[in-house]
Parts: C-alpha cells; structure tokens; sequence
C-alpha cells in the first residue's frame, strides 16, 4: 500500500443516508457550480459513493489534488434537489450563498416549485 490515503480502494459497504444528512454534507462541503448542478467534493470518497446510490451522478478523482467530488447531470439532479433543499441552508435560501452567476437562473428553483 502506499503512503496516499487516496490512492486507497473503496470498499463497498452499505450505508443509509438520509437527505438530512446530505443537507448537512453539502452545506459544509458543496457548492453549485456555474451551470447550476450541486457539486459536493471530500478527499474520502466513501460518502459520496453513498451519496451516488440514493440520488445518482458521478464521482472522479482529482490525483493533483488528492481529492474526490461527485457531479450531477441535468436529468440526475431532480432528486437531489426534491430531497435535500428543504434540508439545506444554502439551497433554502436561509443563507445566502456567494454571489455567482448562475445563481440568476438556477434550475434547482424548477425542480422545487412543481
């Protein structure tokens, strides 16, 4: 083995999450990125693959970084959004999030209002 804990192999152990617990996850470590999906990035990639079995997406790596994210296509973020806004801080608008341009047309707002 070696000396890069993310160079580690995932193994694949069940774990329940709920959408509070996503909330919460996202809220500390995601952001939405300038085409409007949630991007959630963490250096174990263990949660994120829970995260992928309940509301789909993609997890990569970035070796450069020694980091893992998981990203969401248009038709997987529905979910995502349904679930975990009324949860999340930053989705509900109980804290503003940072000014940026997507944020004048975020698809997350479609997704909650019908």
């Amino acid at each position: 083995m070696s000396g890069c804990a993310w160079k580690t192999k995932v193994t694949s152990m069940p774990m329940k999450i709920s959408p509070q617990y996503v909330a919460g996850f996202f809220d500390g470590e995601g952001h939405i990125n300038k085409v409007g999906s949630p991007v959630i990035t963490q250096r174990d990639p263990t949660i994120l693959y829970a995260i992928q079995r309940r509301y789909g997406g993609k997890v990569d790596s970035n070796y450069k970084r020694g980091s893992y994210r998981i990203r969401f296509r248009r038709y997987e973020e529905g979910k995502f959004f349904r679930e975990v806004t009324p949860h999340s801080f930053r989705l509900s608008g109980a804290v503003p999030m940072v000014n940026h341009p997507s944020l004048t047309n975020v698809r997350w707002k479609r997704y909650m209002s019908g």
